[in-house]
């Protein structure tokens, strides 16, 4: 298990945090017996892109992504662990998820080591930037966390009962705490990150995108100052 040590978590430089995550409209359902409930080839695509993006990154940092055990499980195994990124996997009781993989018991201690220049003896590589990618107690935990600041958010618009999600995030758009930013912000801010292809797969008005039966519309979330 890669645990930092007090010295180590106090030199790291805190990055920003961001969740990625794509649910139901009206209750924010994110699962279904431990899967995605759908299969959206778009918004897999814009995952793809924005954890991956470069975002001004030197040549030797990568985008890190954080997730729980079984969210790494629901990987499949030729996937794993996602290409040009840093795999964070957090969990309690295992302490090795292979190769091209960093373990935490926590999403405190796992933020503290994950840093643009971290101290020589870590064992971390350098990251450009940090992505919360599930599940649900993971986000949950992160959306407390002082650093998360963005949600990119893919709001699906389906007949709920039908999907039978069993998993949810917390209603943090009625909180008061977090403010929807118009669409022409989060092309620009994917810009900004040199993610220009994920750019394309946003519609400019807002629009709904239509697949597999769902339609689903993208979204940035930033937290009130």
């Amino acid at each position: 298990m890669t645990v930092p040590t007090p010295q180590t978590a106090s030199a790291a430089v805190q990055l920003p945090v961001a969740l990625i995550v794509a649910a139901t409209h009206a209750s924010l359902g994110i699962g279904r017996a431990g899967t995605l409930p759908w299969r959206l080839p778009t918004d897999m695509a814009l995952f793809r892109l924005v954890t991956s993006a470069p975002g001004g990154s030197t040549a030797s940092s990568q985008p890190a992504v954080v997730m729980g055990r079984k969210s790494w499980e629901s990987i499949p195994k030729k996937f794993r662990p996602l290409r040009n990124r840093v795999n964070v996997v957090l969990s309690r009781t295992v302490t090795d998820f292979g190769p091209g993989t960093h373990t935490f018991s926590s999403l405190s201690q796992a933020l503290s080591a994950l840093s643009p220049t971290p101290p020589p003896a870590s064992t971390i590589p350098p990251v450009s930037s940090i992505y919360i990618i599930g599940g649900a107690e993971i986000y949950t935990e992160a959306f407390k966390h002082p650093a998360t600041s963005r949600v990119f958010l893919t709001t699906v618009y389906a007949d709920e009962e039908a999907l039978q999600c069993d998993t949810f995030l917390p209603d943090f758009r009625s909180t008061g705490e977090w403010e929807q930013k118009p669409t022409a912000d989060l092309r620009r801010l994917l810009n900004d990150l040199e993610c220009h292809e994920a750019v394309q797969l946003i519609p400019e008005d807002g629009d709904r995108v239509k697949e597999n039966g769902l339609e689903y519309a993208f979204s940035l979330w930033e937290k009130r100052r």
